[in-house]
């Protein structure tokens, strides 16, 4: 997968000034250096927080319990999410058992929790519907087939693209299993899933209209989702047609597979596959929601091949297409920044006969910052087509927020990368409500005199031991204000401060013995900097 990068000076514009819009539309993301200097970005919220994931344990069921106590840990789920129930461990629950079940939970789990995740493999139907429909919604005969006839079509639900808060929005908690065949395998699962976090993945995706006619109808739809993003910066993902039965109803030894939507009974050669961290992987079949059943593949297997997410029906479909994943909203939510859970089920408008297996938290794409010599690189896949941007920056989360930079945008959905050049703020963020473009400022209003330093401490000559830490003192002054302090060892950044009095501990671990170079470099709010005078240090053992 290319991306787009941009390259931001860092360009301040101090007449305007914006305050944030609620802190509650943004996610708080941070970076370190390793000498000292950490930045937040306020990004787009994209998606479910692990905060706000609620857990079902079933105390009756070991692996259940297993399960959970790993999960709560690894994505650190606070404790009062987590509803610990206990009822006959079985492949299917009565409605009436069901329905006492869930008004356990419901009373017990937290308002702002927005998803839910059952530990358990068995039970993962209630009669009729499935457990994950079931605990979304409740137990409601709508979302059975009662048409009376052996194919009819169930409820459908409403769960928009740009939500990130399903139970505010529309009154339901998504919800996923972290089911598998013993605990060995959900634990690799959860490792696996949360790797793949932010981490933009440049994989390949594959598409599959094989020789089963009935299971290949989504094909329509595959077809175009591939060939949509197939551009510069989008993502890889390829159509096979074999329908007319000359080539494979099957991939196979593909490495960096990401995306393989397929339909068959049963997928051959699936586990000669090397699947990436957050991948997804299903096959329109009749019961492969059928989690410990025989006869058709079980989605499981998708899990155990190494992907991170799968769905498949465990009563009978009729090979609805409204009753299985539509690839082209699946891709778009996930690459946009959706947590898995929230991608599949924004994809499957009929999902009461449907199970969602998975890691419910994997999110590949999103935002992220990391922080380096003084600069920050900015990486997403939240930029929607057609708006335009900008970074602010602040002092504080709560703002006000002064323009950073303006004009950024992306003719399709990308992996877009921008470069502030020089961070002076603790604080920045994506606009991603559309930026204004200020006018330039009068020229009597620019400032473009340079902060003074000097290095107080050590003085010129100093013998420092190795192992210990030592402190540099430094005197700055500016006719404005001075932002950031940075202190450089041969020339390269090992720590700031930015906030008088400069003061910054040297880590001498990460220094050879012998003579350095130290000095200072001050910058103040308009991007002006100006360095101290050498100061010569001698590093013994």
């Amino acid at each position: 997968m290319k991306h787009l990068t941009l390259r931001i000076g860092l360009v301040l514009f101090s007449t305007l000034i914006f305050q944030p819009v609620s802190a509650q539309n943004f996610e708080e993301l941070k970076a370190s250096d390793g000498f000292g200097q950490s930045v937040s970005l306020l990004a787009p919220r994209s998606g479910i927080q692990a905060s706000e994931l609620g857990v079902i344990v079933n105390t009756n069921d070991p692996q259940s319990v297993a399960v959970a106590d790993y999960y709560i840990q690894r994505r650190n789920i606070p404790a009062a999410n987590v509803v610990r129930v206990s009822f006959p461990v079985s492949y299917s629950i009565t409605e009436a058992a069901f329905n006492a079940l869930k008004a356990q939970v419901d009373q017990a789990m937290p308002t702002g929790v927005q998803a839910l995740a059952v530990t358990w493999t068995a039970p993962w139907k209630v009669d009729c519907l499935s457990l994950t429909t079931a605990f979304a919604f409740g137990f409601d005969r709508a979302f059975c087939n009662t048409s009376g006839v052996t194919c009819g079509t169930t409820k459908a639900i409403t769960y928009s693209a740009g939500s990130t808060r399903p139970k505010t929005d529309h009154n339901f908690r998504p919800t996923m299993m972290l089911a598998g065949t013993n605990a060995q395998n959900v634990f690799n699962l959860i490792d696996k899933s949360i790797s793949s976090d932010r981490t933009f993945p440049g994989g390949d995706g594959y598409f599959l209209r094989t020789t089963d006619t009935a299971r290949s109808v989504r094909w329509s739809n595959l077809q175009s989702t591939a060939s949509t993003w197939n551009y510069s910066g989008g993502l890889n993902l390829n159509y096979i047609d074999n329908s007319a039965g000359t080539g494979l109803n099957y991939i196979e030894n593909k490495s960096n597979v990401l995306f393989y939507l397929t339909g068959l009974s049963s997928v051959p050669q699936i586990t000669t596959n090397s699947y990436l961290p957050g991948s997804v992987a299903d096959h329109l079949t009749s019961y492969g929601g059928n989690l410990l059943g025989a006869g058709q593949m079980s989605i499981l297997r998708w899990l155990e091949a190494g992907a991170s997410a799968s769905y498949g029906t465990a009563i009978e479909p009729c090979n609805y297409t409204s009753k299985f994943p539509v690839g082209s909203s699946l891709v778009s939510n996930y690459f946009s920044g959706n947590t898995v859970i929230e991608a599949y089920w924004k994809s499957v408008s009929m999902p009461g006969e449907g199970v969602f297996v998975g890691e419910p938290l994997a999110r590949p794409w999103g935002t992220k910052i990391t922080l380096s010599g003084g600069a920050a690189s900015i990486q997403t896949t939240q930029l929607v087509p057609g708006k335009v941007y900008g970074i602010y920056g602040a002092n504080t989360a709560a703002g006000p927020f002064t323009l950073v930079q303006d004009g950024i945008s992306v003719a399709k959905p990308s992996r877009t990368i921008a470069t502030i050049s020089n961070v002076v703020y603790p604080f920045y963020k994506i606009d991603l409500a559309g930026s204004i473009t200020p006018p330039p400022p009068p020229p009597a209003t620019l400032d473009t005199t340079p902060p003074t330093i000097s290095v107080t401490s050590p003085s010129s000559g100093a013998v420092i031991a190795k192992g210990a830490n030592f402190s540099v003192t430094v005197s700055a002054s500016d006719n404005v204000r001075v932002t950031t302090v940075e202190i450089l060892i041969d020339n390269k950044v090992v720590g700031r401060s930015t906030a008088s009095p400069f003061t910054v501990s040297i880590n001498t671990k990460k220094l050879k013995p012998g003579a350095h170079t130290l000095k200072a470099r001050a910058y103040d709010a308009a991007g002006n900097s100006r360095d101290s005078a050498v100061v010569n240090i001698q590093l013994v053992q």
